[in-house]
């Protein structure tokens, strides 16, 4: 690649000047095929020398191969080519639609390169000569030799393809041979060989006759279980029909049932209503114990509704005191206020390690408080000013 107005372009060098001294080397320029001189240090290597060949260029102008000339191509405007080689201003190239089509095209036909700066655009070197006649005749010699083995390939292709279609002659000839061989040993099969044929087919008959008989018997068996399974589905179809009249009844039954009872029904949901409104926290202890969890209750601690439970005793401490003296007024008041939590305000037992917790007992359906009557006293009394939570 050499540096040219600011830019890389592919090249491939072709002399060095000796009056130069190892400054310059001419350079022959792929894009375009013409010839600079360029200094030593805007040249660089590069690995793939012809990338450039690979590309897709697109036919400006047409173009009609001469009738006295040899190994041209006739090209149209937007024809799209595959460039192989290049000799000179002319480039051996593919038609990309039609790949058999390969051939010379001169690089007028391509109308110059738009859209880039190649080097012939730039200004002109003083003092240097153009190739020589012996060095173009030797460009066009190498180019001459790539076709001409390019020719050589496609030699060799053809020669393989016609010995292999001979091989597929061949093939066939004997496929031939043996499908008339396999056609002979068919007529020549003795007359024993088709007797036991006909023997083996008699012997099939005669299973096949007496499997029809096993057959019949089997469908006149199965005739009398039919028989006797429509007789089932009728009687079947009988009880059906009785059990729609039933379900009809039924249906009546349940119609009249809730037009005489819809009256009381809505009574009923207004007043869960009117009771869910006025005091929430007895309508929640109320389906608590109707989702029946009184009957599941298994020993052990548990958190209860207050409304749900009872007293044990006919009457509380008339002194309205706990046994240590403090007032259970005083009690309620520290739980109204937040000091105390309902769940966590009970003295503590050193014998259980933990809260004194009240007991409470299941008798008759019901929960009765056996050890905390004043603590189920302050708490009814807190739940009587806290009718929207339980």
């Amino acid at each position: 690649d050499a540096l040219f107005h600011g830019a890389w372009h592919p090249g491939t060098v072709r002399s060095v000047p000796p009056e130069l001294k190892n400054a310059c080397v001419e350079l022959l320029w792929d894009n375009e095929f013409s010839r600079s001189f360029v200094m030593l240090s805007d040249l660089k290597p590069r690995t793939a020398l012809a990338c450039s060949l690979e590309e897709v260029y697109h036919v400006a102008r047409d173009f009609d191969a001469p009738d006295d000339t040899w190994g041209c191509l006739t090209v149209r405007a937007g024809d799209s080519l595959r460039l192989r080689l290049r000799g000179g201003d002319w480039f051996y190239a593919q038609v990309i639609d039609r790949p058999a089509e390969l051939g010379w095209v001169p690089l007028a036909a391509f109308g110059g390169f738009e859209g880039h700066l190649y080097p012939s655009n730039g200004p002109p070197v003083e003092g240097f000569q153009p190739l020589t006649e012996q060095q173009e005749q030797l460009l066009m010699f190498e180019a001459f030799n790539k076709l001409l083995m390019a020719e050589r390939h496609a030699l060799s292709a053809e020669a393989q393809a016609m010995d292999a279609e001979a091989r597929v002659r061949e093939a066939q000839a004997r496929c031939q041979k043996e499908q008339e061989g396999f056609f002979e040993i068919l007529a020549q099969r003795s007359q024993d060989q088709l007797e036991q044929r006909a023997t083996l087919a008699e012997r099939r008959v005669n299973d096949l006759e007496r499997s029809l008989a096993f057959l019949q018997e089997e469908s006149n068996t199965g005739q009398s279980e039919l028989s006797r399974e429509k007789a089932k589905n009728a009687r079947l179809v009988a009880a059906l029909n009785d059990l729609r009249h039933h379900e009809q009844e039924s249906r009546a039954e349940v119609e009249r049932l809730q037009l005489q009872y819809a009256p009381t029904v809505a009574k009923l949901q207004e007043r869960e209503q009117l009771l869910e409104q006025l005091h929430p926290a007895l309508h929640q202890t109320v389906r608590w114990i109707q989702e029946g969890n009184l009957q599941n209750l298994t020993p052990g601690c548990r958190r209860l509704p207050v409304l749900a439970l009872r007293w044990s005793h006919d009457a509380v401490n008339s002194s309205a005191c706990f046994s240590d003296g403090r007032s259970m007024y005083y009690a309620v008041d520290e739980l109204i206020r937040g000091q105390r939590d309902p769940d966590h305000w009970f003295r503590e037992n050193s014998r259980h390690h933990g809260y004194d917790m009240p007991d409470v007992v299941q008798h008759k359906g019901r929960l009765h408080v056996a050890t905390a009557n004043r603590r189920l006293a302050v708490l009814q009394m807190v739940q009587s000013l806290n009718r929207s939570r339980t």
